[in-house]
């Protein structure tokens, strides 16, 4: 009777190798090799095989283990890599939503930047990441017509204009919108893709923007005669005064000094006077207080009679003016108050001389 053959744990099915497929051999060898690699020896009762494998052990003939390390290693880095491309595609839709709301833009420009990170001009690991993918954008067609304030600044930088990103840019647009919505500015009045664009030109910077829209709402508390002068003087509506605050062709300055001449107008209308714009720009021009303002119309509405009645007269201009200063105008009035008080001698008849009656028939006007 013949001996039972011993399974042997390096055979198939108890194969002898003479005996087995190519496959099977192949699977035998890998077996071998590990058992000798692991110390590990034994049948089949205590040693768990190792799975098969559908993956050569190299991919690349001839390829040394250092080799292929380094290669695995770099496929590795690749994919990574190819990985963080794909987020920052997605990351890069979300941050141009609001600049670019068209998809075909937001397209064109998410390709030209990762196109720029994997030719290695953009870095995704640098602190300076998004400079680097805004001076990619700020080349294209779709930038220059989506912020042309920021490319006329560009233009005008060596003037020793503060740079503004766009990011700032969009901020002032949102406060630009909140601004006319909350004085209800008449539609047509302002275009704010223009108003922008020019104040962003001429250097005005968010927090200027704000100063403008905070004397916006302190004036729009005035009084009556304070409007009333606004109007008047800048031929528009009440309607209309944020948009002359934050009039792009104006320096913040210009609007101090404009806004000064409307408190000062104000005031000569609370004393009933006409207050001509020429002559609440000549008393803003003397940087007089309002306290000093007001002294000065005291005194212009004490000598008001100079403005009528019998003998020479004086315009209200002259009036202001001559209360308010020591030039001519001044001068003008005290010869005019001198002539009308000499019509009359103390017991209130005509001033005689020897040339015979004065002050009668007399009238120069100054």
């Amino acid at each position: 009777m013949a001996k039972k053959r011993k399974s042997n744990p390096g055979k198939q099915g108890g194969l002898r190798p003479k005996d087995m497929t190519p496959g099977q051999r192949q699977f035998y060898r890998q077996w071998q090799d590990w058992k000798k690699i692991s110390g590990v020896s034994g049948t089949a009762k205590n040693v768990a095989r190792p799975t098969k494998s559908t993956t050569p052990a190299s991919t690349t003939p001839g390829e040394t283990p250092e080799q292929k390390a380094a290669r695995e290693r770099q496929e590795e880095k690749d994919r990574q890599f190819e990985e963080d491309v794909a987020l920052a595609k997605t990351d890069l839709d979300m941050y141009f939503r609001n600049a670019f709301p068209d998809q075909a833009d937001r397209d064109v420009l998410i390709g030209l930047v990762t196109g720029a990170i994997r030719n290695k001009t953009i870095s995704m690991n640098s602190q300076t990441y998004v400079d680097q993918i805004w001076r990619v954008v700020e080349q294209t067609d779709q930038y220059k017509r989506r912020f042309p304030g920021l490319v006329a600044r560009a233009q005008r930088s060596g003037n020793g204009q503060v740079p503004m990103t766009p990011d700032e840019y969009m901020r002032m647009e949102n406060m630009f919108d909140a601004a006319m919505a909350t004085y209800m500015i008449p539609a047509g009045v302002m275009d704010r893709r223009e108003a922008i664009a020019k104040m962003v030109e001429n250097d005005v910077t968010i927090d200027e923007m704000q100063a403008r829209i905070d004397m916006a709402a302190e004036a729009a508390t005035r009084d009556e005669s304070f409007m009333k002068k606004f109007t008047e003087y800048q031929g528009m509506q009440p309607g209309h005064l944020i948009a002359f605050y934050l009039d792009p062709e104006l320096t913040s300055e210009k609007i101090a000094k404009q806004q000064r001449v409307f408190e000062v107008g104000a005031m000569m209308d609370r004393y009933n006077f006409k207050g001509a714009l020429s002559d609440a720009q000549r008393l803003e021009d003397l940087g007089l207080a309002d306290t000093a303002v007001g002294t000065a119309l005291d005194k212009a509405a004490a000598r008001r009679r100079l403005m009528s009645g019998l003998g020479g007269k004086t315009t209200e201009s002259t009036l202001i003016q001559g209360s308010a200063t020591k030039g001519t105008e001044a001068a003008e009035l005290a010869s005019l108050e001198a002539q009308r008080a000499g019509r009359f001698n103390r017991s209130g008849g005509a001033a005689e001389s020897q040339k015979g009656v004065s002050g009668l028939g007399q009238s120069r006007a100054t």
